[in-house]
């Protein structure tokens, strides 16, 4: 029976550091998300920039929906989050087997000194001994594993940066697309209007009132450039 315990715990074992490198590289690609999706010059594919995406697409019916008030920007981005699958598995199924297996292998172990001790003479064994000295030796280096790649803290601080993208980065970007927009639009009325300008010398004809270069466009033209 101790044999079969030490089996059972040398199995969790593979199981928790198996599912810890799953969370480790689902928080990677979800941070490498949001960097793909704030660099401009990156190639973006849909299966890197998903995740963010579709919470930026969430955030944007709600914020239209309440006219930006009251918007649980962390309840939001907390339920995209545990959303996400990694591979067939839903995130919390992974998160719970990588933190709670641990829990099991030691109270697998107890089982196992448990047993031994109401042996019929209990250190006898050889092959007993070294069963439970080996189980005891995977549990502290699965929980020793657990302090060095803490993936609660780990995932809170992606949490925390998400949250402050979705919060301060992401509206600070949007507007300066619009106002990148409104420039673009102005020098294309600039063109416009330096062509007709440009016509009227040559044909020397009066320039139409609504072709006149107007002083309000040129004042707001430069206060536009100047970001």
């Amino acid at each position: 029976m101790i044999g079969v315990l030490f089996g059972i715990n040398a199995l969790l074992a593979l199981i928790v550091t198996f599912t810890t490198r799953m969370l480790q590289n689902h928080f990677e690609k979800i941070n490498k998300s949001i960097q793909v999706y704030l660099n401009p010059k990156a190639y973006k594919t849909e299966s890197e920039i998903d995740f963010i995406r579709n919470l930026i697409d969430k955030y944007q019916r709600v914020f239209e929906a309440q006219n930006g008030e009251n918007i649980e920007v962390e309840t939001m981005v907390q339920n995209a989050f545990y959303e996400k699958r990694i591979g067939r598995f839903s995130y919390i199924t992974i998160q719970n087997i990588a933190l709670k297996s641990k829990l099991v292998m030691w109270g697998a172990l107890s089982i196992q000194v448990f047993i031994e001790i109401l042996s019929k003479s209990p250190g006898s064994s050889i092959k007993n001994f070294i069963f439970i000295i080996a189980s005891t030796i995977l549990c502290l280096i699965i929980s020793l594993m657990g302090v060095i790649k803490n993936i609660v803290e780990e995932r809170e601080q992606l949490f925390i940066k998400i949250q402050d993208f979705m919060i301060n980065t992401y509206p600070s970007e949007m507007k300066w697309k619009d106002k990148q927009k409104d420039v673009k639009a102005l020098l294309a009325r600039i063109e416009e209007l330096e062509a007709e300008l440009e016509q009227y010398h040559m044909g020397n004809e009066k320039l139409p009132q609504a072709t006149q270069i107007n002083e309000e466009d040129i004042k707001i033209l430069l206060s536009k450039i100047d970001l």
